[in-house]
């Protein structure tokens, strides 16, 4: 009865959670490997809507910084595209994104991040292979060097 009871509370649990994270990433055409979404920096543009998703505009540095305080959670509904340099979009497969991890990060101000990591060829294969030699964004000494910036004059 028990285990019953647990399995029921916990399928009412998944259906009242109806919230999706519908953010559209925009990728420099090309790009390949880590990259990040910076939360609540200040100095920094908000995200822009488009219907009911977000825009995120990753740099070629595979980051973008936005005053957006945090992002969405639930439902991963997300769509991945590379963007040339005449604006026009090109579908990303989503088996070629993994998701990485979300945080938050507290110096002389709190930001929040998520990150995951891009890959263009052979999306199913590669994503299990990856190597400590793939991943070159450094996460720590950017969000390091965020919060610093942020509290300068």
């Amino acid at each position: 009865m028990k285990k019953l009871f647990l399995l029921l509370s916990l399928l009412m649990l998944t259906a009242c959670n109806s919230s999706t994270t519908d953010v559209i990433y925009e990728f420099p055409q090309g790009f390949e490997g880590e990259f990040a979404v910076i939360y609540n920096v200040a100095s920094a543009p908000a995200l822009t809507k488009e219907d009911d998703y977000t825009v995120v505009k990753i740099n070629e540095q595979g980051y973008m910084l936005t005053s957006t305080p945090v992002q969405k959670y639930g439902t991963v509904t997300d769509k991945y595209f590379y963007v040339d340099a005449n604006g026009k979009r090109t579908a990303i497969n989503d088996k070629c994104v993994l998701d990485g991890s979300t945080g938050s990060y507290e110096a002389e101000i709190a930001v929040n991040f998520s990150q995951g990591t891009l890959v263009k060829d052979n999306c199913e294969e590669e994503l299990h292979l990856l190597t400590p030699n793939f991943n070159t964004l450094d996460i720590d000494a950017l969000l390091i060097n965020v919060t610093k910036e942020a509290t300068q004059p």
